[in-house]
């Protein structure tokens, strides 16, 4: 018998038998593929060292039975696609094909992965597809190092098939040579980080058609040489902005036909790589401004059949695609949606002229100088009205917070004078017109009050006769004016009133200023007196600012607050 490739008649028997078989002992090419052949006889004595290529394919065998293989030991390449199989591979049914290179089981009724491919260290090319498949243990390539590709498209494949979360193995765990993998037409959903871990040297991964929703942030870190991502044809609405972190090398990338509405403006800031990006038909409106793409490469982007919106904020990325290294591919087919300007509707995105729509937005200049007018007009509302703002504020707070922080309530049995009035003898006119008649009409109660230098004690010396009279009052009031600060008795005054709180510990002391004083001007007791965050008053010609100024003078004429030095001020 010659050696060379040998194909059997076309009336061939159901069973192929072991007879037959002894024919082919120095034939290296079989092709047995079309022959009805229903089952293959085992034998463990007869062996076919020289077969390399054995071709069953479009038969009708049923299932592959332990041993079933054992005599082809140089067996290269092994076709058993387009049978019957429906049943569960033997977990030594391929165990003797210590060189087999490619094996296709393809098109069968159902396949029960149980570990038959583990320990096939030769294997380079595995191809499963087009069979639902059962898979019993997650650990199914164990020791299939030398796999290059593998194909289990359309599969029925769910994503708890490829990860077991209980564990946190992967069925990919062993294959450190595998460089495509195809898992298109599956029923992934959402893949699970980690899935894809073990594949540190996998450069093409087909996930289109897949009804995958949703992408994990970091499902596709560990693949770092991936040149090639292809997710067309499936339900993602939305991608993550650190999707392709991890992928320098990415050249070619398919997000087709999804429900994408927007690309995240950081997708491809770590992808330099990439040249080539079909996107079309999905629900793209608009590139944002600052969307990054790469610019060290031509670029080909398919874009077509996304309702691209043609209106100012699309300008940018209109322009870059007339930049020198971009190609759109099909111009004539990527239109403006009816969102676009009027001129622009259905017209190709590329005859879109930001320069002749969108010139100075007078919009935003408009609605930037209106509030610019209105914080103006409120300024100087704000600053008119300050005295009524600040008494209704006033107003508030006592209702807010109360009087909790008072201390020492008003007992005028207590003082010999319920009111000191300290000043400087040019202001006793005002004291005259505006603090009595007030103290008269408001402040009835008030019974026992000295007015300056006039109420002094006059059996005593002029220093110790002000001691008395601040020490013996419930409330000291000092009014400070650009005549007083000038005036040594009146810094005298002042100096006593604020040993005296330093004594007492309580805040009985009132600064009144009946005029605005430069802080130049302020001598330092009056600034070190402010900058301990005492009481003081400001009176104003304003109507309500005097309102405020009698309102805040009659609640700190109730009580004195007790200071408390452990509190900062």
């Amino acid at each position: 018998m010659e050696t060379g490739a040998l194909s059997p008649p076309v009336d061939a028997s159901l069973r192929l038998p072991t007879s037959v078989l002894e024919l082919f002992v120095l034939v290296w090419v079989v092709d047995l593929a079309r022959n009805n052949i229903k089952n293959i006889e085992r034998s463990t004595t007869i062996t076919f060292p020289s077969l390399e290529y054995l071709d069953l394919s479009f038969n009708r065998i049923k299932d592959i039975k332990k041993y079933l293989l054992w005599g082809f030991p140089n067996l290269r390449i092994l076709n058993m696609s387009h049978n019957e199989i429906q049943s569960c591979y033997s977990p030594k049914a391929f165990l003797n094909l210590k060189n087999l290179k490619e094996l296709y089981l393809t098109n069968e009724r159902f396949q029960i992965i149980n570990g038959a491919f583990r320990y096939m260290d030769a294997l380079c090319t595995l191809d499963l597809s087009g069979a639902g498949m059962e898979i019993h243990s997650i650990l199914q390539f164990t020791n299939t190092t030398s796999l290059v590709k593998l194909a289990m498209r359309e599969n029925r494949l769910r994503s708890k098939y490829l990860f077991d979360r209980l564990t946190s193995k992967s069925l990919f765990f062993g294959l450190r040579s595998l460089v495509r993998l195809d898992l298109r037409g599956n029923n992934l959903d959402i893949l699970a980080p980690g899935t894809f871990d073990p594949l540190k040297r996998l450069e093409i991964l087909l996930l289109s058609q897949s009804s995958i929703k949703v992408l994990i942030p970091s499902v596709f870190d560990s693949l770092t040489s991936l040149t090639r991502l292809d997710l067309s044809d499936n339900e993602i609405s939305a991608i993550p902005g650190d999707l392709l972190q991890s992928q320098p090398r990415l050249g070619v990338f398919y997000i087709t036909n999804n429900k994408l509405d927007s690309i995240p403006k950081t997708l491809f800031n770590k992808t330099p790589s990439l040249n080539q990006l079909y996107m079309q038909r999905n629900r793209i409106t608009t590139i944002e401004p600052g969307t990054v793409f790469p610019t060290n490469k031509t670029m080909s982007i398919h874009a077509s059949g996304n309702p691209f919106s043609c209106t100012c904020d699309l300008s940018w990325f209109v322009e870059w695609l007339r930049s020198g290294n971009v190609e759109l591919i099909h111009p004539d087919d990527t239109l403006c949606s009816l969102s676009s300007i009027e001129d622009m509707v259905q017209s190709p995105i590329l005859s879109f002229h930001p320069d002749q729509y969108c010139g100075i937005n007078i919009l935003i200049i408009t609605g930037v100088s209106f509030s610019v007018v209105l914080v103006a007009i409120l300024s100087l509302v704000a600053y008119r009205k300050r005295w009524w703002l600040n008494y209704k504020l006033f107003l508030l707070k006592l209702a807010i917070f109360g009087y909790e922080e008072i201390n020492q309530d008003f007992d005028a049995e207590n003082y010999e004078y319920q009111l000191n009035l300290m000043y400087d003898e040019d202001d006793q006119e005002w004291v005259d017109q505006i603090m009595k008649p007030v103290l008269q009409e408001r402040f009835p109660h008030l019974q026992k009050v000295a007015f300056g230098d006039d109420n002094l004690n006059i059996e005593m010396f002029y220093i110790p006769a002000l001691h008395y009279v601040v020490e013996n009052s419930f409330k000291t009031v000092l009014l400070i004016s650009n005549n007083s600060v000038d005036e040594a008795w009146f810094m005298t005054k002042l100096r006593i009133a604020l040993e005296h709180i330093n004594d007492t510990r309580l805040d009985k002391v009132i600064l009144v200023f009946l005029e605005d004083i430069q802080d130049d001007d302020l001598p330092y007791l009056v600034r070190l007196f402010m900058s301990k965050n005492k009481p003081y008053m400001l009176w104003t010609e304003d109507e309500d600012g005097q309102e405020l100024f009698w309102a805040q003078f009659e609640k700190s004429m109730r009580a004195n607050r007790v200071i408390n030095s452990v509190i900062p001020v």
